[in-house]
């Protein structure tokens, strides 16, 4: 179920650039995981990422994160501004009697053990709450959600934490599908900050481990979209992108060299959904260098929000031309594909467009003249729930900017077979 938020959202600019110690790699879209150590860990931590099912597995150890200092593993990315942060969230494994054990969404201010941070936290029973710390070093500025207002039994779950300015929200997703507060409180911190998942065993020496599915991190966004964030790499990206959404119309704004070959640049306004769906929108694209044919407004399916992500998506370029392109696995030139040259109907800026998933069919059309439905192409693209659905544009040249209008948007169960597992995180 959508619930539109209610506060108004001042955007800022996505820091692309991020600061990562040398020899560090990338996790999926987090920069780089850490054991954040107060000298009570006892064990190394450490976090993989699978893109199959674009699950991120952390597993640390550490007495707690709480007191004056904190001791966990952490997988983070360099942040400035506003952000949701949303995922399938469980917790597992250090000592059986050990109820403190904790999966975490978290934001800090910095890296060091007694950091100001603000973090979701999820123990084995499921219990979900708040918890920050506003002066770093202090015990006493440490504070968490009263007793009362703690959920039980979210493990796993769905959960978010959100930043507007110096507040943070944190939520989870009931059995009716519908986003359910928990907790906000202000905690100041300084641009950059870091955001990601942690995990902390509450016992020194044990392993504790957390699965994190379906990661979604972007600048918070109205309507039926959560998030936009640039997805690419800095020298590839050129300019930052952004998305705006007032009276029922997404306007995506974005440089990128291309959404093709290993990788995408491109800015993307999206949605976690499961199962079926179909995305219905009146397209158009303009802007970027007069010369270059390949912008492009697109419907997109992806698995996750990396660079290299299997997708699906339409994509309509300036003159019109209307088509489906796919990436069928993670970071493979050689699994890309798009629609036959003879079958691209051209014209089509703007135009009503539609993209549609059948569990692992996808589907493309347009509306013509007549207020008829067109198919232009269909692919299997085997993608794992939950999947990111949303609204794209690249100006397929390193630093300019193409602009992408997006209006009278459904994004709807499609009613066939396997619809009633259909979910819409919003």
């Amino acid at each position: 179920m959508i619930r539109k938020r209610l506060t108004t959202v001042v955007f800022a600019v996505l820091v692309c650039a991020l600061a990562v110690p040398a020899g560090w790699s990338q996790v999926g879209i987090f920069s780089g995981n850490m054991d954040i150590d107060n000298g009570r860990l006892g064990a190394a931590g450490s976090t993989t990422w699978d893109p199959g099912t674009d699950t991120y597995t952390v597993s640390g150890s550490g007495d707690d994160v709480w007191n004056e200092a904190d001791a966990f593993q952490y997988a983070y990315v360099e942040w400035s501004g506003d952000f949701v942060l949303s995922a399938d969230v469980d917790i597992e494994g250090g000592l059986p009697t050990q109820d403190w054990i904790k999966s975490m969404m978290m934001a800090r201010q910095d890296l060091t053990p007694g950091s100001v941070n603000v973090t979701t936290r999820v123990r084995r029973d499921g219990q979900f709450s708040m918890q920050w710390r506003t002066v770093a070093d202090d015990t006493n500025s440490k504070g968490s959600t009263d007793s009362a207002k703690r959920p039980t039994g979210l493990n796993p779950s769905r959960q978010r934490l959100t930043r507007i300015g110096d507040t943070f929200i944190t939520e989870y997703l009931n059995a009716d599908r519908e986003w359910v507060e928990v907790d906000r409180h202000d905690v100041p911190m300084t641009d950059p900050i870091y955001v990601g998942l942690g995990v902390t065993a509450h016992d020194t020496g044990e392993i504790a481990t957390g699965h994190f599915t379906g990661v979604s991190l972007g600048k918070p966004i109205d309507g039926p979209m959560e998030a936009h964030r640039d997805i690419g790499v800095a020298d590839r990206l050129g300019a930052e992108g952004d998305a705006t959404y007032a009276d029922g119309v997404y306007t995506v704004m974005g440089s990128g060299d291309d959404v093709w070959n290993e990788i995408d640049n491109f800015h993307y306004a999206f949605v976690s959904v499961r199962g079926n769906f179909t995305l219905i929108a009146d397209v158009a694209i303009e802007g970027g260098l007069a010369t270059q044919d390949w912008i492009k407004s697109m419907l997109m399916a992806r698995q996750n929000l990396s660079p290299g992500s299997v997708n699906v998506t339409t994509r309509v370029r300036r003159d019109g031309q209307f088509s489906m392109q796919w990436r069928t696995e993670q970071e493979n030139t050689d699994s890309k594909g798009s629609t036959d040259g003879a079958k691209r109907p051209t014209g089509l800026n703007p135009s009503k467009e539609k993209l549609e998933r059948q569990g692992n069919t996808y589907i493309t059309s347009y509306m013509d003249a007549n207020g008829e439905w067109v198919e232009v192409d269909r692919h299997d693209v085997v993608m794992v729930d939950p999947i990111f659905v949303g609204l794209g544009v690249t100006a397929h040249d390193i630093g300019q900017i193409a602009t992408g209008t997006f209006s009278n948007i459904e994004l709807t169960s499609t009613g066939v077979s396997g619809s009633a597992n259909w979910e819409l995180f919003r």
